[in-house]
């Protein structure tokens, strides 16, 4: 590594970077040069502060300590950059996905995403029911469609305010086509209509705008209309409980629909309650689910249904799971289309609290219909910073050159060179005069932000490469659905544009993005995915370094268990008596035990000393030791040699000469790179920052 020494340095401005966020500075001079490339003073603190300067660094480096790390580091960068992994597709894909991630936030207003999810934890802890009656507007609608749709909804407001039934009117008149009883077609069963009833429901359980006007409107009354994209819709709440969460419930079930003769449905109701008196006299509900139930696909189950939410229970489960006594999990028995059941609740699992489920809720709220709130509020902020200034009367012209061949994917955008014929009135009464046509030349501002003008021409691009085959609306409304949609996105990509910009953190995590995935796909290439495939270089390894796998201190002996100290003096007696000890043990345990009685148990091996913590107990010399009392055992060793420590077998400690090995084809790397890039620092200047940080800790 070349040193290289500079003697004009402004070093006390820069080193205020210890004591603050990293910023750029005028004097931000080049410390580190590799092959021409400049790393700056300023780029290295920031990285050693991050990894050294908080309390949950393990073993903090001095700079100088950090600088050979970083120079690997950066040198790593280099070479991937050099093979093309940063131009690669697979990585362009996997950086602009994180990007879009990691963008999110910056695109959000985080105020009004932190209102989004405490109100939706807030509804979370309640289950409404409510019916509606939908009247059909297309969200972008003409107008006056819009406004004939508003005041056919208010007109059946009235109505219901009036006194005539809800439930009337929502078969009579909602868009909704549940609310009416649907006959039997081909392979599909007659249904009965829900007359508008759409159950229980939670947050997250239907679209948002529908949501915020159930739970703003108390039970028992009707809301005025709430807008979705399927039109206006009034809501009548009809209960709101606290939430039963997730319920495990089981049911027993006897079958008996509303098309029923009286005499089985009085059967039916004859037959649960006889169930019902079985339970009341402590039957089991499994063995009765199974006996009596004719919901064949539970009854062999004890009558268990999945895990679910009140959303996916017919509302008479819920209520009866409301009612419950406190004293008991299984209901009376409850009457619905169906037939009737008991129901046991078997599990309830309530919502986590708010702290635990935030980051799940926060993920979930941004791919949901209410995260455009957040957008809205940012695009209105972004509209004042960036001067937005629209001419909604040049849009007007696309009403009149889009046709509804846009709706089959053949609209093509009409040039000036374009020619058509048109028919003139004459002033001559019945007589039509030929007039040639061309097109517009497309050229009159929509709206301007940000020095951005955006013309009739671009947005016409944009409905052309927009177009596909589908059912045709009116042009209109076409043509404002896609303007608003069009216009938004040109803001938002605009200041996407310019994240790394405007947010330095944005731009640094990137950043860090960016060079993990290069390092990570580069070292799996060079250092991990080799070591585990070249099995011919990892033995070389092995075989080259034994010395330093060894194994512990050995002792080859024979350890003799013994039921009592008796037995234990024995067994020594014997031993010094023997002439041949090599296999002693077989004879000393054949004397010494009987059939009824084993008082001593002996083995003979080649032991490791930390595989035994009763070889702490004795002096490991040759020879017979001492008796040694543990536990309930008397030990008595036979230590006939201490053989000197071998390598342990590879087969044995595979995992940690990978490791190892590894960190050798890491380092043979590191080398390599350092022969082929040239390393310049500037050694003046980080013995300068190496003082300051010493200085400052011993002030600190």
């Amino acid at each position: 590594m070349v040193r290289l020494f500079s003697t004009s340095l402004i070093v006390t401005v820069a080193l205020l970077f210890f004591n603050c966020s990293v910023k750029k500075v005028a004097d931000d001079p080049e410390l580190i040069r590799i092959n021409g490339e400049t790393i700056t003073m300023s780029e290295f603190i920031e990285a050693y502060e991050k990894n050294n300067m908080h309390q949950n660094v393990a073993d903090p480096k001095t700079p100088e300590e950090y600088l050979a790390m970083y120079v690997n580091f950066r040198l790593k960068i280099k070479e991937a950059r050099a093979l093309g992994l940063d131009t690669a597709r697979w990585f362009v894909e996997e950086l602009e996905k994180y990007r879009q991630e990691l963008s999110q936030p910056y695109l959000s207003d985080p105020q009004v995403t932190r209102e989004l999810i405490e109100e939706a934890y807030e509804r979370m802890q309640y289950d409404i029911r409510a019916s509606h009656i939908l009247i059909h507007v297309a969200s972008h609608a003409l107008p006056e469609d819009t406004l004939s749709a508003y005041n056919r909804v208010m007109e059946l407001r009235e109505r219901i305010l009036e006194g005539e039934d809800f439930a009337t009117l929502a078969v009579n008149h909602s868009g909704d086509p549940s609310a009416r009883d649907r006959p039997a077609r081909g392979d599909q069963p007659a249904a009965k209509g829900n007359e508008g009833d759409l159950g229980d429901f939670s947050a997250f359980q239907t679209i948002y705008p529908f949501e915020t006007k159930a739970y703003n409107t108390k039970p028992g009354e009707i809301s005025m209309p709430a807008r979705t994209q399927y039109g206006y819709h009034l809501i009548k709440v009809t209960d709101k409980q606290p939430t039963l969460g997730q319920v495990t419930i089981a049911h027993i079930m006897i079958n008996a629909t509303p098309d029923d003769t009286a005499e089985k449905q009085e059967k039916a109701e004859e037959k649960i309650n006889k169930i019902y008196q079985k339970l009341l006299e402590g039957q089991p509900f499994e063995q009765l689910a199974s006996e009596y139930s004719e919901h064949e696909q539970t009854a062999q189950r004890g009558g268990k249904l999945s895990t679910t939410q009140p959303n996916r229970m017919l509302p008479e489960f819920v209520e009866a799971l409301h009612n419950m006594s406190d004293t008991t999990n299984i209901t009376e028995p409850v009457k619905t289309d169906l037939g009737w059941h008991i129901i046991k609740l078997i599990e309830r699992i309530p919502h986590k609290p708010f702290d635990e489920i935030y980051h799940e809720l926060e993920k979930r709220i941004t791919r949901d219909q209410r995260f455009k709130e957040s957008l809205r509020s940012v695009i209105y902020k972004l509209k004042e910073e960036y001067g937005f200034k629209e001419y909604p009367e040049n849009l007007s012209l696309f009403y009149e050159i889009v046709d509804n061949s846009i709706f089959m994917k053949a609209w093509e955008i009409p040039s000036e060179d374009d020619r058509r014929i048109v028919w003139e009135e004459s002033p001559v009464a019945g007589v039509k005069n030929i007039k040639i046509a061309h097109g517009p030349p497309l050229d009159a501002p929509l709206f301007e932000f940000a020095g951005n003008t955006i013309m009739q021409k671009d947005y016409a691009k944009f409905l052309h490469a927009r177009q596909t085959k589908r059912t045709p609306m009116p042009i209109p409304h076409y043509v404002n659905r896609l303007y608003e949609t069009y216009k938004y996105n040109m803001i938002l990509e605009f200041e996407d544009q310019r994240l790394e910009e405007k947010y330095p953190e944005f731009k640094r995590v990137l950043k860090e993005y960016h060079d993990g995935i290069l390092i990570f796909e580069l070292t799996d290439k060079k250092v991990w995915s080799r070591s585990m495939k070249d099995t011919a270089g990892l033995k070389k390894f092995y075989n080259d370094n034994k010395v330093n796998y060894m194994g512990d201190k050995r002792i080859d002996a024979t350890i003799y268990i013994c039921s009592d100290e008796e037995s234990a003096a024995k067994v020594a007696e014997m031993l010094e008596n023997l002439k041949e000890k090599d296999d002693a043990h077989k004879s000393i345990m054949e004397k010494l035990n009987d059939g009824e009685h084993q008082k001593v148990s002996a083995e003979r091996s080649v032991y490791e000393i930390q595989d035994k913590a009763i070889f702490e107990k004795t002096d490991l010399q040759a020879g017979i030791s001492d008796h040694i009392i543990a536990g309930d055992n008397v030990y008595v060793f036979h230590i006939h040699e201490l053989p000197d420590p071998q390598p342990r077998p590879m087969d044995e400690i595979r995992g940690r000469v990978i490791a190892d090995y590894q960190d050798h084809l890491n380092e043979q790397w590191i080398k390599e790179l350092r022969r082929k890039y040239r390393v310049r620092v500037n050694e003046k200047l980080l013995s300068e920052i190496e003082e300051h940080v010493k200085n400052r800790d011993a002030a600190e």
